[in-house]
């Protein structure tokens, strides 16, 4: 059935006398996965697609300007309609569809360099640390963990083996055209998102993790400057309103680089790499080796030694438990300290492998795989509050930018569910305990994101 229409509709910027444009130009620092239409595939044509960027942007006016709904979200989504398109439910329960006040458009000025999979010659820098394709599927690449979804790409054919999966070093314009909206000052909302983008920010997949972070050929102020700005130009008003549950949200954001429990944190610090690349790979070595899969050291020879988290053996314990097994083929039952996924608060859910079969039977060839969920359906994502990016400072200085987002919580129960289950698992995600990391820094089962934002964050410099 058609959907009902309000008959009021805002005016398109061509319909208004009063229209104001601006042309701000960007770098891509790291490289940029995807960004096409389809999930990590470059876009040949339009590797960079303006319907992206509005999509971008709106997520980031959400962070910076949602407290003016005041906790209400149909308030919210009216303000976002009005201010970049789409439909929202009037007073009257009817559907108000309005049309954007703002154009948006891309131009490419600089084509970059094309990133090819599996490609022995194609590389992501001259450094020779950089030297193992993407895509290499034995993980050799300093790039394999945060870019594990290109080590097989999904479509090639015989004239095409290494097909095109990220951009580096391509430069553009962002074009905007915007008409005035009675009440509202689409500058300070529109400069509200670019600088959130600008600062925390990326283009494609894998922005949280740094991927296609975006630098403005324009800039011209130290970025602790930036921060103070636009907290007090953009953020002040937030001390009279709210945001609604659950909108992923820069509340509270402070810049003394100090972790708030609930509230969005940043920390950002200068760093004397030379390029972006290495500078962003120093924070994914960081995030890999001593936060995500910290790991116990044996000093055997070819053994990476076990987690230090307790999601593997409580999965141990959950299989024995339902197959009834008294004990592992060493000899050795299986325990768990707390059924506890500290590790969901990363992001959710959660795909675990153990592709050794001698960590259940004896002689088994077959894999186990679990998917730990906050939902029993498997549909519900929970991104990471967790953001890190790489910037360059006017004067040429990296500087690595650590950022928690409010707003995003990860439920207090998950679920575990297997084929090689005989009925899912409930399960914790925070429980009492905690995990020492690296330089004996103990992570809180409760708050794992405060000490990965202390890891990340480093020294000062």
């Amino acid at each position: 059935m058609a959907r009902k229409v309000h008959s009021s509709l805002h005016p398109s910027p061509v319909q208004s006398a009063r229209v104001s444009s601006e042309v701000r130009r960007y770098e891509i620092l790291t490289p940029m996965v995807g960004g096409g239409i389809k999930s990590f595939q470059t876009d040949m044509h339009f590797p960079i697609r303006p319907t992206a960027l509005r999509g971008i942007l709106r997520y980031w006016w959400r962070a910076t300007r949602g407290w003016q709904s005041k906790g209400n979200i149909h308030r919210l989504r009216e303000l976002e309609a009005t201010i970049w398109g789409g439909s929202y439910k009037g007073p009257d329960g009817k559907v108000v569809i309005v049309s954007s006040p703002i154009s948006l458009d891309v131009v490419v000025t600089q084509q970059g360099h094309d990133i090819r999979a599996n490609d022995p010659d194609s590389k992501i820098t001259g450094d020779p640390s950089h030297s193992a394709p993407i895509g290499d599927k034995k993980g050799r690449s300093r790039f394999s963990y945060v870019l594990f979804p290109l080590r097989e790409p999904k479509e090639s054919n015989a004239t095409n083996l290494f097909p095109v999966v990220a951009k580096s070093l391509l430069e553009f314009e962002l074009r905007l055209i915007y008409a005035a909206i009675p009440n509202i000052n689409m500058k300070d909302e529109i400069d509200a998102a670019l600088w959130a983008w600008e600062l925390f920010g990326g283009v494609g997949a894998r922005t949280r993790r740094g991927c296609g972070s975006i630098q403005s050929l324009d800039n011209t102020k130290r970025i602790e400057d930036l921060i103070q700005e636009g907290i007090q130009r953009f953020l002040s008003g937030s001390n009279s309103g709210a945001w609604p549950a659950h909108v992923p949200n820069l509340q509270g954001l402070t810049a003394t680089q100090v972790y708030q429990p609930g509230r969005a944190s940043v920390a950002w610090r200068r760093m004397q790499y030379q390029n972006a690349v290495d500078a962003w790979l120093n924070l994914v070595d960081i995030f890999k080796l001593q936060i995500r899969q910290a790991r116990n050291t044996t000093g055997a020879k070819n053994n990476i030694g076990s987690s230090k988290w307790f999601e593997a053996n409580a999965l141990r314990k959950i299989y024995a438990n339902q197959r009834q097994m008294p004990q592992f083929q060493n000899g050795d039952s299986p325990t768990a300290q707390q059924l506890i996924f500290s590790r969901l608060q990363l992001g959710a859910p959660m795909e675990l492998s153990f592709i050794n079969p001698n960590h259940f039977r004896k002689g088994d060839s077959k894999d186990y795989k679990f998917m730990v969920s906050v939902d029993d359906a498997n549909e519900l994502r929970v991104p990471s509050p967790l953001i890190f990016r790489v910037w360059r400072s006017p004067n040429g200085s990296m500087h690595q930018v650590v950022l928690v987002m409010g707003g995003l919580r990860t439920p207090d129960e998950a679920i575990v569910q297997s084929a090689q289950l005989r009925e899912p698992k409930s399960v914790k995600t925070r429980g009492v305990g905690d995990v020492e990391l690296l330089n004996r820094r103990r992570a809180d089962l409760n708050d794992v994101l405060r000490i990965a934002f202390e890891i990340l964050k480093g020294n000062q410099q």
